[in-house]
């Protein structure tokens, strides 16, 4: 029973994978999905930036923290334990490939576990609409991935999973990443910022 849900549940991914990327093609939609599926996930530096700029400095610096463990720590560890081939990367896929990716690892999803980690960690510094904002910049950019044919559904809540991980770590640790990391690169932001200003002068 447990090897047929699974069998299913597998079915279940493959299928929802062919009938986003169908309906994109048959829609012609996909120079707007390639937008969304790129390009959405660079709002993510812009918005971490701004926030730095506007003064909440430890608020961004624990969420680029939470996407850095998520991304490049616990979703490579992930990739490593479980090797899952793109959905267009499959023999027998009947996937548009309309935009080139690189073959490599499918879950969890890379883009969806930075953005999910940012979106959490912003919840939990009393960002809450710019943090629910990001998650939904998550689902929407995930969601065009699938349509492309980059990931399946259960990349992206193996994705949650991971961000999930990464934001309980930082949230956890966060008095002695701010004391051991952040003030001390504050304090050279600080001074290159001092720099800057007195040789306007």
């Amino acid at each position: 029973p447990r090897w047929c849900m699974l069998t299913q549940l597998v079915e279940l991914d493959q299928s929802v994978a062919l009938a986003l990327n169908q309906a994109v093609t048959g829609l012609g939609a996909e120079r707007l999905i390639e937008v969304v599926a790129i390009y959405l996930i660079y709002l993510l530096p812009i918005v971490l930036v701004f926030l730095w700029w506007r003064g909440y400095r430890r608020e961004s610096f624990l969420a680029f923290c939470a996407a850095i463990i998520a991304w490049w720590g616990l979703n490579q560890l992930f990739g490593l334990l479980y090797f899952r081939h793109r959905p267009f990367d499959r023999a027998d896929s009947q996937i548009v490939e309309f935009l080139f990716h690189q073959p490599d690892k499918s879950f969890p999803s890379d883009h969806a576990a930075a953005a999910f980690s940012v979106g959490l960690m912003l919840i939990l510094s009393r960002q809450p609409r710019l943090g629910g904002a990001i998650l939904a910049l998550a689902v929407v950019n995930g969601l065009a991935r699938v349509a492309t044919g980059f990931h399946y559904v259960t990349d992206l809540f193996g994705a949650v999973i991971t961000a999930a991980i990464a934001v309980a770590i930082v949230w956890q640790w966060r008095s002695g990443i701010t004391q051991y990391v952040f003030r001390p690169m504050e304090k050279l932001a600080k001074s290159a910022e001092r720099a800057v200003s007195s040789k306007k002068t």
